[in-house]
């Protein structure tokens, strides 16, 4: 998503569902103590009602209208209050997506390319039948559901961002995402961007057609990688420098993670891998700005001109790096993070962690791991001075905001605040609100308590039914494939096979009935080698709900499933014999 964007009104055409009727509510002290800020998306299938059956608190439901409070919480220097709005199950079990804003509405592109702009002064949301340019439905049903392999998840919008065309009422949109041609069986990361304008009937498409930016030498041959493919690590975080050229992050696709594809993702490699990149968005010629990135999920510049980047460490070693032009940053060579498996050991290429010789070190790093999202930067944003000039970093893994205090090039402390979500991407409104993007097809809203105490208590958001169509869709599309294989491609393919073969975890076909840590010839850590009894469906369950609790001294991390993926994905593992 972009910074700094001034603000104007949205509107697209279909599926118009309204949003956000900000209210005063009539008893508000009433329901505000029955019911807390949590919503209920509707529609979408039976998993997904599960899901929501676990949710703590429940809002007030009136038929088409979802109520949503503002519920308090503290932090080390100031008093906020957070609200969620729903965005609708769109695309499934897909993960990514972006958020970005322009005029008086966010706008959303949900993972499998749905675009929808949501109207904050108008009260309305509206999903487009224009989507992003990935043939998105039709690659997943004509080519990916036949390769047990693929993690269709990981197909995906990378992010996206709006650039205003200056003197007009019009702006770019820009998406990064992955395209997969048939032609050549390449999965390619692509820019591209449409022209929005802003008319009196609100924000339209100015035509239907989608302009290719930039193809980035970031390419996979599905068949030449057996249908192995790790999308979540591509990058695709996009901020501009200047006005006419824009910086594009690429991560690894895990090249050299497990693999040991080591020369694919050096700085001398020759391609885009593991790169920020400059591209001139008059030319379209592209440049190398600098290297050394596994996976890189935040970019951007701050009031000071100083580009911040976040990136995935490998089991340990988040990075946020002060990015300066053609300096390398280390990986695949340096890392602050151990190679995948047990026992614990050092990456080929790096025998000392935690010490970055040779290259620029990180302006901060988190050990362990928290998947570190984008990085928001607080610039005089209402209510917020006390924060003035930090960045704040979302988290993925630990659902939770890191306030980073820089001072002088270093960060002097991190202090983190839960969300109780994982969070992908976020800005700060120009009202003072932050609003984060969720890994559940939510928008987060925090305020601050001061300056708002006479607002709104609640937003009633209305509209939900008119949405049925394309969660029914989403839903449906899913049920054509099996929910425990997609999510074995999506959580365990990187570590584990479907057969008796090993690589950095053990195969596991015949898994239900095995000798716990009985695989011949497997280097077991104790925790499992010296456990005793059979896995069966209950033991699975257990292990992938808490590893360590499970085995203690376990080099299995945790996975982070509900109660009801893990059944799933125990249930595909039992048929594996």
């Amino acid at each position: 998503m972009s910074q700094n964007q001034p603000l104007s009104r949205n509107k697209i055409s279909k599926l118009k569902w309204s949003v956000i009727a900000v209210i005063v509510l009539v008893g508000a002290v009433l329901v505000g103590a029955l019911f807390t800020a949590a919503f209920v998306p509707v529609g979408i299938s039976q998993k997904i009602q599960n899901k929501i059956s676990e949710v703590r608190a429940k809002p007030v439901v009136r038929g088409n209208n979802v109520v949503s409070e503002w519920t308090q919480f503290e932090t080390a220097y100031l008093t906020l209050e957070k609200t969620e709005v729903s965005l609708g199950e769109v695309d499934g079990s897909a993960t990514g997506g972006g958020i970005d804003y322009f005029g008086n509405s966010l706008v959303y592109a949900a993972a499998n390319g749905l675009i929808g702009f949501l109207d904050m002064a108008e009260s309305s949301i509206e999903y487009s039948d224009i989507r992003v340019p990935m043939d998105y439905d039709e690659v997943r049903r004509d080519y990916f559901s036949e390769q047990s392999e693929f993690n269709q998840n990981w197909y995906r919008v990378a992010d996206i961002l709006i650039a205003p065309i200056p003197n007009t009422q019009r702006a770019y949109l820009y998406a990064s995402h992955h395209r997969f041609t048939p032609d050549d069986m390449n999965i390619c990361l692509y820019v591209s961007r449409i022209e929005i304008e802003n008319t009196s009937n609100g924000v339209e498409f100015v035509s239907g057609e989608w302009d290719e930016v930039s193809k980035l030498n970031a390419c996979l041959n599905m068949e030449e990688r057996e249908w192995k493919f790790s999308g979540h690590m591509s990058g695709g975080r996009m901020t501009l420098l200047g006005d006419d050229q824009m910086l594009v992050s690429v991560g690894t696709y895990a090249l050299g993670n497990f693999e040991g594809e080591w020369d694919a993702v050096q700085a001398d490699s020759g391609n885009d891998l593991g790169k920020i990149i400059n591209i001139n968005l008059t030319t379209k010629e592209t440049s190398i700005y600098a290297t050394g990135f596994r996976n890189p999920q935040g970019l951007v510049f701050d009031a000071s001109g100083r580009l911040w980047e976040a990136e995935h460490g490998a089991q340990g070693g988040d990075e946020v790096n002060l990015v300066t032009q053609d300096a390398n940053y280390g990986w695949p060579n340096v890392s602050y993070g151990f190679d995948y498996g047990g026992p614990r050991k050092p990456f080929e290429l790096n025998p000392e962690q935690g010490r970055h010789e040779g290259y620029t070190k990180p302006a901060f790093s988190f050990v362990p791991s928290v998947a570190v999202s984008n990085i928001i930067p607080v610039e005089n944003a209402k209510g917020f001075k006390l924060w003035d000039g930090d960045i704040l970093v979302l988290s993925l893994k630990e659902k939770t905001i890191f306030r980073l205090r820089p001072d002088d090039g270093r960060i002097v402390y991190a202090e983190p605040i839960a969300t109780d979500r994982r969070m992908r991407d976020g800005f700060i409104l120009e009202n003072g609100w932050l609003a984060l993007l969720t890994g559940r097809n939510s928008v987060i809203f925090i305020r601050t308590v001061k300056g708002n105490e006479n607002s709104t208590k609640a937003l009633s958001i209305s509209g939900y039914d008119s949405i049925l169509p394309l969660e029914q869709k989403a839903a449906d599309f899913e049920r054509e494939f099996s929910w425990g294989q997609m999510l074995f491609t999506g959580k365990c393919a990187s570590c584990h096979e479907v057969d008796e073969s090993s690589k950095v975890g053990p195969g596991l076909k015949g898994i239900v009935g095995r000798k716990i840590g009985g695989q011949e010839g497997f280097p077991y850590t104790d925790a499992l080698a010296n456990a005793s009894g059979k896995w069966n469906a209950s033991k699975l369950n257990a292990f992938l709900a808490d590893p360590n609790a499970f085995a203690e001294g376990t080099s299995m991390p945790g996975v982070g499933m509900d109660k009801y993926e893990r059944k799933a994905l125990v249930e595909y593992l039992a048929e594996l014999e």
